[in-house]
C-alpha cells in the first residue's frame, strides 16, 4: 500500500469520527433507558441490541488492532449472540407486516353496503332476493306442517281401525265360530286335494296295452304318531349306527301291498 494512499483513508477516517460524535451527541447527553421510554416496544428492542452491537464491535476492532486473536475471545461469541437479535426483530417486523395485510372481510362488506345504499337497481335486487328467500322459507314450513298433518290424520284412522277390531274380538263366541268355519273350510281343501291326486291319471300318453294299475297309483302318504326326535336323540342316533331311510320303507310297504294284491 502506498503512504500517499494511507495518508488519505486516514483523512477520511477522522471525518468519519467526527460525524459520528455529531450524530450520537444527543445520545451521550441523557442516559440511554430515559431515552428508550419514549419508544415503542419494538423501537426499543433495536436501539438496545444496535448500541450493544456498537459497543461489542468497537472492542472486537480494538483487540485485532492489539494483535489479539479476537475470533477466540469471548467479544466474538457476544457478536454472535446479538445478531441472533437481529432476526429476531427481523421476524417480528415481517410477522406484523403480514397481520396487517390481511383482509377484514366484515369491514369491506359494511364498505360496500354503505357505498351502494344510494344504489336503487341493487336495493331493488335485494329486496326481491330477500322476498324469495322469506317465500321459499314458508313454503317449506307449510310443506312440513301439512305432511305432519296428514302423518296425524293416518295416525287416527289407524287407530279407529283398531278399536273396531278390538269390538269385534271382544265377542268370544263370533271368535270360536270364525275359528270352527276356518278348520272346516281347511278341513275341505284337504279332502278335495287327495281326491284330486287319486283320479289323476298315471301318465298323459296314449295306451298302448293293458298296465298294472298297482303302480300307477300314488302311495297314500301317512302321517306317523310318533313325535318328532330332540337333537339329543338324534345325535345319540348317529353315534349307534345310521338312521334307516325312509324310502327303504316306502319301498317295503309298497312291495307288500302288490304281494297282498
Amino acid at each position: 500500500m502506498d503512504t500517499e494512499d494511507l495518508h488519505s483513508l486516514v483523512e477520511d477516517l477522522g471525518a468519519d469520527i467526527d460525524d459520528l460524535e455529531t450524530s450520537l451527541a444527543p445520545l451521550f447527553k441523557t442516559a440511554l433507558s430515559s431515552n428508550s421510554s419514549k419508544l415503542p416496544l419494538l423501537d426499543k428492542a433495536k436501539l438496545y441490541v444496535l448500541a450493544t452491537y456498537a459497543v461489542e464491535s468497537m472492542l472486537f476492532s480494538a483487540l485485532r488492532l492489539n494483535g489479539v486473536d479476537a475470533k477466540t475471545h469471548p467479544v466474538f461469541q457476544e457478536l454472535s449472540r446479538v445478531k441472533e437479535y437481529f432476526a429476531k426483530i427481523k421476524a417480528a417486523e415481517t410477522a406484523g407486516a403480514k397481520r396487517n395485510a390481511t383482509l377484514d372481510k366484515e369491514a369491506a362488506g359494511r364498505f360496500i353496503k354503505h357505498g351502494l345504499a344510494g344504489n336503487e337497481k341493487y336495493d331493488r335486487e335485494r329486496a326481491e332476493r330477500e322476498a324469495k328467500e322469506k317465500a321459499r322459507a314458508k313454503r317449506k314450513l307449510e310443506d312440513m306442517q301439512f305432511s305432519v298433518g296428514s302423518h296425524t290424520r293416518f295416525a287416527g284412522a289407524a287407530k279407529r281401525m283398531r278399536a273396531a277390531d278390538g269390538e269385534g274380538s271382544s265377542n268370544p263366541q263370533s271368535e270360536a265360530e270364525s275359528t270352527v268355519d276356518r278348520k272346516a273350510a281347511k278341513e275341505k281343501r284337504k279332502q278335495e286335494a287327495r281326491l284330486a291326486r287319486q283320479g289323476e291319471p298315471a301318465s298323459t300318453g296314449t295306451d298302448d296295452g293293458p298296465r298294472n294299475t298297482a303302480d300307477t297309483t300314488e302311495p297314500e302318504i301317512t302321517t306317523s304318531s310318533r313325535p318328532p326326535r330332540t337333537y339329543g336323540e338324534t345325535f345319540k342316533a348317529l353315534l349307534e349306527g345310521p338312521l334307516p331311510k325312509v324310502e327303504d320303507k316306502r319301498r317295503k310297504k309298497k312291495r307288500k301291498s302288490r304281494d297282498a294284491k
